[in-house]
């Protein structure tokens, strides 16, 4: 059973001549010369029992960060990011920064047995029974099954019968979570993300500004058709997942516009754990493996866009200062105006760039079968061990690359 309380208190060690105050490492593993280790933002995207992979990664991670100086600036989600973040956010004041108290969640809350649907002990029997279970019965702490939901014509009227109820979820998270009171820093940012029915746009509740209630987490997990929306504010929300940009650029525009000015400009490290496979090159002949490749599709490459901006981003920061330098060199040229204009909102010379690393999960045995929906404890463990042995390889990968 994978246990998170084996992890050591550091890995990885490195001298102090190579890691140290002085000399950092960027997540391609080139030198820089920033003087302090930068605040972290982690973001947590949707995908039901996947989030059992991001709470094993955030395990390995944990250590690495605490031994290199880091600290957690912010922690953005949506669906079950949304809940794993705020789960975090409520115990960063502990030792590991909640790496315990949310891996006891995973096992003692949300990891659920299955019926024995199909016989057999092999692993595509267990998956059926994973995923058989979740669609007949629910799950006893997160969803039920709405009866009226699945009478012949509920569909025309799907918003007011949904398939599932939400009423156990809400119960749990009021358990087990509670309200995150609204602080400022330099408490940790919580961010997370519903969609606005009748706005048609994301909404992102952030805890510097208001409380975060359950209802704004179980706003934020409301999947289409599936679960009801749930009223905040009096708007309609749906899953923040199903938004198609992620949430890099709104938490950093988030720090960026409260933190106060002496502590602006400063660089951050964003690091994503992605739940989504995007790497299956099989081609998919099941109805259940095409529509579980069309959901990869989907939700699998948000994070390439970010990524790609943040490197443009990067590469136009470093034209602008090349020019900047060229006119104070050379001194009169007609475009030096529209240089130093650029330089100033930059703040070239200030600020340094922002980091982007990912760490990226790949589909396990069987997964197109049971996709999102298997919590039973032995998937609930499967993905956990996959989450920290990815969050270690991505860490070898950072430091020897």
């Amino acid at each position: 059973m994978y246990k998170p309380s084996t992890v050591p208190d550091t890995l990885y060690p490195l001298s102090e001549a190579a890691t140290g105050p002085a000399a950092t490492r960027n997540a391609s593993g080139r030198r820089s010369d920033k003087r302090f280790p930068e605040p972290v933002v982690l973001v947590l995207e949707g995908g039901g029992v996947l989030g059992a992979f991001q709470c094993g990664a955030y395990a390995a991670l944990v250590p690495y960060l605490q031994a290199r100086g880091h600290r957690i600036a912010a922690l953005a989600g949506s669906s079950i990011g949304a809940i794993n973040a705020a789960k975090l956010t409520l115990h960063q004041d502990q030792p590991d920064w909640g790496a315990q108290a949310l891996t006891d969640f995973w096992q003692n809350s949300l990891a659920s047995p299955s019926m024995h649907w199909m016989p057999g002990l092999t692993n595509y029997g267990r998956r059926w029974n994973g995923l058989l279970t979740s669609v007949l019965l629910g799950h006893p702490r997160m969803f039920r099954p709405n009866p009226l939901g699945w009478l012949p014509g509920a569909a025309a009227a799907r918003l007011l019968f949904p398939l599932y109820n939400t009423a156990p979820m809400q119960r749990l998270l009021e358990e087990q979570i509670g309200t995150i009171e609204r602080a400022s820093h330099p408490s940790p940012l919580l961010m997370v993300r519903a969609v606005d029915i009748e706005g048609q746009k994301p909404r992102n509740f952030s805890s510097w500004h208001e409380p975060i209630s359950p209802s704004h987490l179980r706003a934020s997990a409301s999947m289409p058709l599936v679960f009801p929306p749930v009223q905040v504010d009096g708007c309609h929300f749906w899953d923040g997942s199903f938004w198609p940009q992620t949430m890099v650029a709104d938490v950093l525009a988030l720090l960026e516009s409260t933190l106060p000015p002496q502590l602006a400009p400063r660089p951050y490290w964003v690091i994503s754990i992605d739940t989504t496979e995007t790497a299956a090159k099989h081609l998919p002949v099941s109805e259940l493996d095409i529509t579980y490749r069309a959901m990869c599709l989907m939700f699998g490459h948000r994070a390439d866009q970010d990524q790609a901006e943040m490197a443009l981003s990067d590469r136009h920061a470093a034209l602008v200062a090349e020019l900047t330098a060229a006119a104070i060199a050379q001194p009169g040229q007609p475009w030096e105006k529209r240089v130093f204009a650029e330089a100033e909102r930059l703040k070239i010379g200030q600020a340094v760039p922002n980091r982007f690393a990912r760490i990226r999960r790949h589909a396990l045995q069987n997964e197109h079968i049971s996709r999102d929906l298997d919590y039973t404890p032995e998937n609930v463990g499967r993905l956990m061990a996959q989450g920290y042995q990815a969050a270690r390889d991505a860490l070898d990968a950072w430091q020897e690359g």
